[in-house]
């Protein structure tokens, strides 16, 4: 049973976009076409056996296989997205794919999860969020807030400033803004930062951006 925290009280008109009409379709054509990015971005993230790692607007739970083979047996995973529809499908994923017992999902306000959330990941990983959820800056500072010191926080997203035709049908189709800048906290805040266009090979759009936050004084 996903958990509620935060229940249908956290639930945005985009939520419940998501909820009534993205849900039904967001697999179909997002999972292949994403795969291979997503297993970039657990690389990138240089996630260890045991680690605690939070993918924060996780959606249907794409990046769940990834990161459960990378947390190993002793790691865990949390899941928090305000959409009730897209976490069963990832609870669904997540029995099928044998990894139920390693995941928490949690329903709720992105940026209420202090309230939310009680432990203090590894790593934190969010993927096409940024782009879509309501006053980032502050999903993002709480998040990196309970990031442990020395821990690695990775975004990948979509950044059009002049977004062409088919960025417009993305953009309309997943109620996501064309130019937020979700790289750069990271840029400003963290250690070892690095970032790359994905693929390497097109027209910047999509991009992925990783850091490491300072060990405190």
């Amino acid at each position: 049973v996903v958990a509620m925290e935060g229940g249908k009280n956290a639930m945005t008109f985009k939520s419940l976009f998501y909820d009534l009409v993205v849900s039904k379709y967001y697999d179909d054509e997002v999972a292949e076409a994403t795969a291979d990015s997503r297993r970039r971005c657990v690389e990138l993230l240089s996630i260890e056996s045991g680690d605690i790692v939070l993918d924060l607007g996780c959606g249907s739970g794409l990046n769940q296989p990834f990161i459960a083979e990378a947390v190993g047996a002793e790691g865990r995973i949390i899941g928090l997205d305000a959409s009730s529809a897209m976490l069963d499908l990832a609870e669904d994923r997540a029995r099928e794919q044998g990894y139920r017992d390693k995941l928490k999902l949690i329903q709720g306000d992105a940026r209420k999860m202090s309230e939310l959330i009680s432990e203090s990941p590894d790593k934190v990983m969010t993927t096409l969020f940024f782009s879509v959820v309501s006053d980032w800056q502050s999903v993002f500072s709480a998040s990196y807030r309970l990031l442990n010191a020395g821990g690695r926080y990775l975004v990948m997203d979509t950044f059009w400033e002049k977004p062409n035709l088919a960025a417009r049908f993305l953009i309309t189709r997943y109620a996501a803004k064309a130019a937020v800048p979700g790289f750069k906290p990271l840029e400003e805040s963290c250690e070892d930062y690095y970032f790359e266009n994905f693929p390497p090979d097109i027209e910047p759009g999509f991009y992925i951006a990783v850091g490491r936050k300072p060990l405190e004084n």
